[in-house]
Parts: C-alpha cells; structure tokens; sequence
C-alpha cells in the first residue's frame, strides 16, 4: 500500500500518489460500483452533487487535447496533485456557481499511480491548469516536476504578480483514457471519524482504507 500523508504539507514530488476528490455521495457510489467513471460521466450525473463551479467544470470537460491526442477531458478520469483541489476549495467556501459543501461531506480518493501505470490505459500529464492556452500535455510524467509544488504544500493558489504563471500550475493533473478499474484505489481520506464510519457503513466491501486525515483536506 502506498504511504498516504497526513498532511497537504508532506504531499511528495514523486506524485506516487494521485487524487480525486469528491462529495462523499459521489465518492461512496463510486466505490460501490468497483470503477471510476470519467469525468465527462462524472459531471452529467443527475442528483449527485459536483465539486466547483459548474461553468468551469463544463469548461474542463470540453478542453480538446492537442495533437497527437484526439478528443476532450470529458473521456478521461481527471486526478490531481493534491486532494486540496481549486475545485473542492470552491465548494466548501460556497463561492459563486458552485454547490455549497460542508467540509465533512468531502473524500477523496488515494490511487497509486504505479497501479494505474500498469493498467496500460493511455495516460496524459498537464503541467497546470488544463483549460490554459499555455498548457503543456505530455506522455511523460516528468512533466509534473513542473508543477508549483511549494504551492501545493501550501495550499496556496493566490496570483502572483511576478510570476502570473505560477499560479496555474497548482492545478497539474493526470489524465487516464476512460473508467479506470477501482483496483486503484488504495484508501479514502476522509475529514473525521464519523466520515470514515459512514463510508465504511455505505461501502461494506470496501477494499480501500477508510482513513482520517483532517490536515490532508479543506
């Protein structure tokens, strides 16, 4: 199993560990069904509530991938860096557009990023935020040695005027072309103990770790 961190501060360059953060409704009917849909499936389910604000979700999905790729963002499983996603971030503070969210009701799911290497799906790397004009896709995952990691152990997705790029790379992900087994899922982090009780309760056979990490979430 991979070493999950206790807090966003010990989040690794190494990216072994990749995240999807969701409202624990969406996270428990994920994990029940053994597959993690993409995120185009994601946002179009009716009745589940969505991470963010919903014109930028929308926004995300339609991203059209450069060449020698085909297709949107909307077929593939969209992890993150950090479980502290702009996304959640825009929920728990009930920012404009998108669904306020207490911050117990959110999880998120720990996938090992050797497991899902091994899948053999393609797999695409971003270097920030995907919906940029500037953002850079690669096969190679080193292209995440270029996201704002000092900024990702600070939670910290504030312009910066001498460096307006900056900014942007807090939000480098990791594409995955369609569902991806929930094999890779190795623990779900959760804010407290009732949280992981209640998950535990919803998804009796869970294989993955219910785990409470209050410092590893919003």
């Amino acid at each position: 199993m991979v070493s999950v961190p206790q807090s966003y501060k010990e989040i690794q360059v190494s990216a072994s560990i990749l995240f999807l953060t969701l409202h624990c409704d969406v996270a428990a009917e994920v994990l029940a069904a053994g597959s993690i849909p993409t995120f185009g499936d994601l946002i179009a389910r009716d009745g589940l509530v969505r991470l963010g604000v919903d014109r930028f979700n929308s926004l995300r999905a339609a991203r059209r991938l450069p060449r020698p790729w085909a297709g949107t963002i909307a077929e593939f499983v969209a992890l993150d860096l950090t479980p502290c996603t702009r996304a959640a971030f825009g929920s728990v503070s009930g920012q404009p557009g998108a669904a306020k969210v207490e911050r117990q009701d959110i999880v998120s799911l720990c996938i090992s990023h050797d497991a899902l290497r091994s899948l053999g799906q393609p797999i695409i790397y971003t270097d920030r935020l995907c919906t940029r004009d500037d953002a850079r896709f690669s096969g190679d995952r080193d292209i995440l040695s270029e996201a704002a990691w000092p900024r990702i152990r600070r939670r910290d997705f504030k312009p910066d005027a001498t460096d307006p790029g900056a900014v942007h790379k807090y939000d480098a992900a990791v594409l995955a072309w369609g569902a991806v087994p929930g094999t890779v899922v190795e623990a779900v982090v959760c804010k407290d103990v009732a949280a992981a009780d209640s998950l535990r309760e919803r998804c009796p056979k869970l294989r993955a770790e219910a785990l409470v990490r209050p410092d590893l979430l919003w």
